[in-house]
């Protein structure tokens, strides 16, 4: 089981406190573990571990997202255990007793006025009907912004699963930097089973890390991981079969032909060079086998992956204003994002128009090992990543 570190408890002071309680903490217990000044043989660990605490907790943003992490890891700390549940059971058996026994009172009582209550469900139901309705074309519609274009420099994570958002099976992770001056994207490819220091976790496979705390966790260990100064804005999470059955099918152009795993069959489809036509269960598949598991797959070929979520975008933007609104509604279900609509209409529209030669696609530089029970793993090589990110680059 994979184990949470409270930062707050690393740096002895209450999940409210204040910046500069977080910064005496710091220099206080910095004072006591730093290696030069502190020879124990575990200080160096201790004096580590109050760094890593410090680099999240004294930026504003990175806090944030660690403490909707936090939030989550003492919920689940609080939940009942199986020894309570096994106090409730029985008290929940007594209760129903009690309901059965004033139920069969009252019954002769229900059964004279049966048709007076059948009359009023249904008039109930009928107006919760209308309500829910109502609420439901609220929720649907979306305010169509003045222009689909974005205004702003950006960096966003785009994963892949399959169709559980809430417990995902990430494929693919897609980092993005969308350069406004420019209307230029900077994107790296990296394989699910990359080898990273997961804030508050340790060192673990990044595809883990939606699984633990979320996207807002995959956000905070690519901000460290990458070794660039950039804080990922935004984040969206998608279940790719869903999407692109909802849409009718994607296509895409290759350069070459691939034979390509069907995982849940254990059979094979191909790939041929130019147009393909791909449903659902076939995008998923084609984004697993190039997500770095497979070891005949050249790592490079990654990169196919964000063909797979360009297409997409281009297929939910369509040929009209009409069609996108209604293609995003279709869809919005099977996406999870801390984006709102409009702002999607303005991330997906621009991104849809820009040209291949400002879509500029970077594998993971990375060398590859073998871990007994987790396959092929990637230790990422970062030291040219922030001069590709860089703004002088172009």
């Amino acid at each position: 089981m994979v184990k949470f570190i409270d930062y707050y408890k690393v740096l002895q002071v209450d999940a409210s406190a204040e910046p500069k309680i977080i910064e005496a903490a710091f220099r206080k217990l910095s004072s006591i573990y730093h290696p030069d000044i502190n020879k124990d043989p575990s200080a160096e660990e201790k004096y580590k571990m109050i760094t890593e605490a410090y680099f999240v907790l004294k930026d504003k943003e990175k806090r944030k997202k660690y403490d909707e992490i936090y939030k989550r890891f003492k919920t689940k700390a609080t939940k009942p255990s199986k020894s309570s549940k096994k106090i409730v059971i029985p008290l929940v058996i007594v209760f129903s007793i009690i309901i059965i026994i004033f139920f069969s009172i009252f019954y002769f009582n229900y059964l004279n006025n049966k048709d007076y209550q059948v009359e009023q469900q249904d008039n109930n139901s009928s107006i919760a009907e209308q309500t829910n309705q109502s609420k439901q074309n609220e929720e649907e519609k979306i305010i169509i912004p003045s222009q689909f274009q974005l205004n702003q420099d950006l960096n966003i994570v785009i994963a892949g699963s399959g169709e559980d958002l809430l417990e995902p099976e990430v494929n693919s992770i897609i980092f993005t930097s969308y350069y406004n001056n420019r209307n230029e994207t900077r994107s790296i490819c990296l394989p699910v089973q990359t080898l990273m220091d997961i804030p508050g976790i340790g060192a673990e496979l990044i595809n883990r890390s939606v699984e633990i705390g979320g996207m807002d966790l995959l956000a905070l260990t690519l901000e460290k991981g990458l070794g660039i100064d950039m804080q990922v804005d935004y984040y969206i999470l998608m279940d790719i079969s869903g999407v692109v059955d909802r849409l009718g099918g994607i296509k895409i152009n290759l350069d070459q032909a691939y034979i390509i795993n069907d995982y849940a069959s254990g059979k094979t489809f191909s790939l041929e060079p130019g147009s393909n036509l791909l449903y659902g269960t076939e995008a998923l598949n084609i984004l697993k086998y190039f997500s770095g598991i497979e070891r005949n797959v050249p790592l490079e070929d990654i990169i196919i992956q964000k063909k797979i979520i360009d297409s997409i975008i281009v297929k939910i933007v369509g040929e009209d204003d009409e069609s996108f609104v209604n293609n995003l509604n279709l869809i919005k279900d099977m996406i999870d994002s801390d984006l709102n609509l409009e702002e999607l209409l303005k991330l997906f529209s621009t991104f849809s128009k820009i040209g291949a030669d400002k879509n500029i696609i970077y594998a993971l530089e990375a060398s590859s090992t073998e871990l007994e029970g987790e396959g092929i793993v990637y230790l990422p090589d970062i030291t040219n990543i922030a001069q590709k990110f860089s703004e002088n680059n172009y």
